[in-house]
């Protein structure tokens, strides 16, 4: 999987090459909110330097991705014309097919009692290891539309108890996390959703 300096703006964002401005615009906020220097989801994975970097990133590809003048000269250089990214850095050629696998070495990051493993959380120290959800999805055969509904929270969306507790097992086991860890946290914002949504 790519660096996150290395992904196209579409990768780094996480949208297709087709999506809406609209669907751009929710992209860029729901990255913002991953990469805020206050999130728990970055916590001990990024320096501050880092974390301006990628910012700076994300921010730039937004800017581009939603003028139309921009986003279809940006997409000519993707499509080889030139090769290079606006701001002058090497262009990843987006390609579905080469995807690595998933890192098999331990994230080595030590994580405090209060961290809470949130389905943001999870998304956040994943985009941070360069690993994206086709990976997640071919390591744990759980299929895609799942991952990104238990990154979501969309609990409503999500099978039973038994299924989602299986699917986040695997997850965790894909990012080298403890997987007990990350369920018993994990569940708390499900038991939390059942609480509110019976009230």
């Amino acid at each position: 999987m790519k660096r996150i300096k290395d992904q196209t703006y579409y990768e780094l964002l996480e949208v297709s090459r087709e999506a809406s401005t609209e669907e751009i615009r929710k992209a860029y906020r729901r990255e913002k909110e991953i990469f805020s220097s206050n999130s728990v989801a970055i916590y001990s994975l990024l320096k501050a330097e880092e974390l301006n970097r990628v910012n700076a990133l994300i921010d730039e590809a937004y800017q581009v991705l939603t003028d139309e003048r921009l986003r279809s000269e940006y997409n000519r250089k993707l499509d080889g014309l030139e090769g290079k990214a606006l701001s002058g850095e090497p262009l990843g050629t987006p390609d579905i097919r080469k995807t690595g696998p998933v890192r098999e070495e331990p994230t080595g990051i030590s994580f405090p009692d209060e961290f809470r493993f949130t389905g943001s959380s999870l998304r956040g120290i994943r985009e941070s290891m360069g690993i994206d959800l086709k990976q997640i999805s071919r390591k744990t055969k759980i299929n895609r539309e799942n991952l990104e509904w238990l990154e979501e929270e969309s609990f409503e969306n999500l099978p039973a108890l038994v299924y989602i507790r299986g699917f986040i097992m695997e997850y965790a086991k894909a990012l080298n996390l403890d997987p007990h860890r990350v369920v018993d946290s994990y569940l708390q914002s499900l038991h939390q959703w059942k609480k509110e949504w019976k009230g």
